[in-house]
């Protein structure tokens, strides 16, 4: 049975299902028309015709899995699989080919019922981060949870917590 890793690129589903072995990193488009790895990879094989990474590889892979594990994914060129991919971070979940429409329903089902703003806010603060002092990043925790303490989404969560039931985000009133 064949595994096929899972992403989620900025909100976009995919199946990144890859046949045979790629070469480099496929892309995707998000809604801004940025690029977001599609990590099916099954090996950076640059190195072993005398060239170097491309297509933003460079700049991905070391926020994804680290410098050190970049540089030995870039430089060996080796083979992984669907299971090493998980394990280095390059993909969040490996399901099976016969699971994959069910796993991916269930991803997106989760997403949708998610508090909206909660999760824009949740995103666009991890994003920051990596720019930003942690003084800064405080700052901008307290503002978004301020921002989003204001929302209908968070007064039905805590009255769901308080009531112990599962809270129904993004319920439009009136």
């Amino acid at each position: 049975m064949r595994e096929r890793p899972v992403r989620i690129a900025n909100q976009k589903f995919a199946d990144v299902a890859q046949q045979g072995e790629n070469v480099g990193a496929p892309f995707l488009l998000d809604e801004k028309g940025q690029q977001c790895p599609v990590v099916g990879v099954r090996r950076l094989a640059q190195v072993g015709i005398g060239a170097s990474p491309d297509g933003a590889t460079t700049w991905w892979l070391p926020r994804i899995v680290g410098a050190r594990r970049a540089k030995e994914i870039a430089l060996l060129g080796q083979r992984f699989g669907a299971t090493d991919a998980l394990q280095m971070g390059l993909v969040n979940q490996v399901v099976p080919d016969a699971g994959l429409d069910e796993a991916v329903d269930a991803l997106i089902g989760r997403l949708i019922s998610a508090p909206a703003e909660s999760v824009r806010r949740t995103k666009r603060l991890l994003d920051l981060s990596l720019q930003n002092d942690l003084e800064r990043q405080l700052e901008l925790e307290a503002q978004s949870f301020g921002a989003c303490a204001a929302t209908e989404d968070f007064v039905e969560g805590v009255r769901a917590f308080i009531g112990k039931r599962p809270a129904k985000f993004n319920q439009t009133t009136g």
